[in-house]
């Protein structure tokens, strides 16, 4: 009698196992379908597959587990199966609700952040603020930047002299020589100053730092996206850490996309060309310097250099790339010659698989390439192919949820998450392989003067006519839905990266010669310092805006390494390391 009322009990509880996983598996392939739903991101063909499936799955359930018919096998190997697709749909559905917190938290900072820096002579027994009421403070106005708003937060502290003067070097000199106690100076100016005259670090020291909030406009143009070609200007700014901070554009990169030919232009412009910045008059700029008035001044003058509409943009940084690369399980690149990166390590010729570390030193190099910046700005092409290649292959979906986290806050675009899902759903509808072509804008260097520093000439890198004259026919043949050839060849196997190999010789007289210049060791010794206080940097960047002194460390955001191929018609005299000496064309592709 004891042994039936166990096995009664036993048969119950499984029974009521069966039960609440019918009921389990219901609700989570209910949850699925609710969410799929909202997210539009999975092609209807799929989702009327599962709901099929689903619907296929639920039947047989009922079928098995609620006949009467002693079906104790089949009922046993079926509670298995449906045991594993309910944990399956579960599983999913926790992918799901990530993803749709990730797109939730997509949004256009409609702000940046400039940083401004208070500054004394280090001697100086001024230490804070207050000390400096009723005194001087002197500054290079700029039209573009917000000293005004920078003066105003001063003011409400003391009641201090506000002096205009002409130029950096007048500012630093006034300063030495104690015409003034105080100087006001933004912060990626206050870089490009320790770049022009290396002995500053040695004489200055900072007492506040304010940092101010500015307004963006909105500059998206929408298109649709799954249906209709169009431009996404990709900033590369040359810092780790917050990419809000205002920062100079090392890599600008359009990215023409043609949904229906299934056609990619990678279209690079080098950092130092020579450019009018949109709504500035006077002298030209470096485009890099457009990055410091923020992503609407970088996309409104490439779209006057190239009389194009850029609909979108995405903003990142060294901590971007890194974490991205990291988490879809590396890129491979093809490289057309072996070559020893700037931190040693040696890629070899043919396909280099790269980790997101080996990815930025491939990125970022530039003296021990043949052709200096032109090879570089190719290596950074040929990083965003693997990256394009890497995520749009069946590959990726193991490094799904990985991917997710390495992008949530690391990035920044206009795109909406209607648009960028419809670019999933389109991906996902087909898995068509793309087609990628590279082009590169060539020109030659120059020592000018520029919008941003009047004062001091610097490498500048004048524009070749017909190489923006042939990107603008490439942009528009890939807009016109003309296929242009693929630029990268087939991966026919990959090679591993070799670390600490001794760093290769420059293989031409120019870079031989380049490599000689003070402006280059130095050059080379910030960037391994940079490099080994990468994560320091991550979390240095400026956050407190009560600290007296920053973190010197940020102040060396590996400004030196991203700069052009040194012009071969200039000197190779080494700039002035001091303020007013009549020798001042300044260098800055060589720094």
């Amino acid at each position: 009698m004891s042994k039936n009322k166990e096995k009664n009990k036993r048969i119950k509880k499984i029974v009521i196992y069966r039960v609440l996983l019918f009921m389990a598996f219901l609700a989570a392939a209910a949850l699925n379908y609710l969410v799929i739903n909202k997210l539009n991101i999975i092609p209807a063909k799929y989702l009327f597959a599962f709901i099929g499936g689903s619907i296929l799955i639920a039947l047989i359930s009922i079928f098995i587990f609620f006949k009467r018919k002693k079906l104790r096998l089949l009922k046993a190997l079926w509670t298995i199966v449906l045991t594993i697709i309910t944990i399956g749909y579960i599983v999913a559905l926790l992918y799901l609700y990530k993803t749709n917190s990730f797109f939730k938290g997509i949004k256009d900072i409609n702000y940046r952040t400039e940083i401004y820096n208070v500054i004394v002579l280090k001697e100086s027994t001024i230490e804070s603020i207050e000390d400096l009421d009723s005194k001087n403070i002197q500054y290079v106005d700029n039209e573009s930047l917000s000293y005004d708003k920078a003066l105003e937060k001063i003011d409400k502290k003391i009641t201090i002299n506000k002096i205009i003067v002409g130029d950096y070097e007048v500012l630093l000199t006034n300063l030495y020589n104690e015409k003034t106690e105080s100087i006001l100076i933004e912060d990626t100016n206050l870089k490009q100053v320790h770049e022009i005259y290396p002995n500053a670090k040695d004489k200055i020291k900072i007492i506040k730092t304010f940092k101010i909030k500015i307004k963006q406009d909105s500059i998206v143009k929408k298109v649709n996206v799954a249906k209709k070609p169009f431009n996404i200007y990709i900033s590369g700014l040359d810092t780790y850490g917050s990419i809000a901070n205002t920062a100079r554009s090392d890599v600008n990169m359009i990215i023409t996309v043609n949904p229906n030919t299934n056609q990619i232009l990678l279209t690079s412009i080098p950092r130092d060309y020579y450019v009018q910045l949109r709504n500035t008059t006077g002298y030209k700029d470096k485009l890099t310097h457009a990055g410091v008035y923020g992503i609407e001044s970088s996309v409104g003058t490439l779209e006057d250099l190239f009389d194009i509409d850029i609909n979108y943009y995405i903003k990142v940084n060294f901590s971007t790339l890194i974490k991205i690369i990291d988490a879809i399980g590396g890129v491979d690149v093809y490289n057309s010659y072996a070559y020893t990166g700037h931190l040693y390590t040696y890629f070899p010729e043919g396909y280099v698989h790269l980790n997101g570390n080996e990815a930025l030193e491939f990125s970022r190099t530039r003296k021990t390439l043949r052709e200096g910046d032109n090879d570089r700005i190719k290596n950074q092409q040929a990083v965003v192919d693997g990256i394009i290649t890497k995520m749009t292959s069946k590959a990726i979906i193991t490094k799904y949820s990985s991917l997710l986290d390495s992008l949530s806050g690391n990035f920044v675009t206009n795109m909406s998450d209607e648009e960028i899902t419809s670019l999933i759903k389109l991906q996902l509808d087909n898995m068509p392989n793309w087609t990628i072509t590279s082009n590169v804008l060539t020109g030659y260097g120059s020592s000018e003067f520029t919008y941003t520093y009047p004062g001091q000439r610097l490498y500048v890198m004048i524009q070749n006519e017909e190489s923006v004259n042939n990107a603008k026919d490439l942009i528009n043949k890939v807009l016109n839905g003309e296929m242009l050839d693929n630029s990268y060849k087939e991966n026919t196997g990959t090679k591993s990266p070799v670390h600490g190999s001794a760093p290769v010789t420059p293989t031409t007289p120019k870079q031989e010669e380049t490599a000689k210049t003070e402006e280059n060791r130095a050059e080379e010794e910030t960037d391994n310092e940079n490099e080994e206080t990468t994560n320091e940097n991550e979390n240095q960047n400026n956050e407190n805006e009560n600290n007296n002194q920053p973190n010197e460390n940020e102040n060396q955001n590996n400004e030196n390494e991203n700069n052009n191929q040194p012009n071969e018609n200039q000197n190779n005299e080494t700039p002035s390391e001091e303020p007013g000496n009549n020798n001042q064309e300044n260098n800055e592709g060589n720094n």
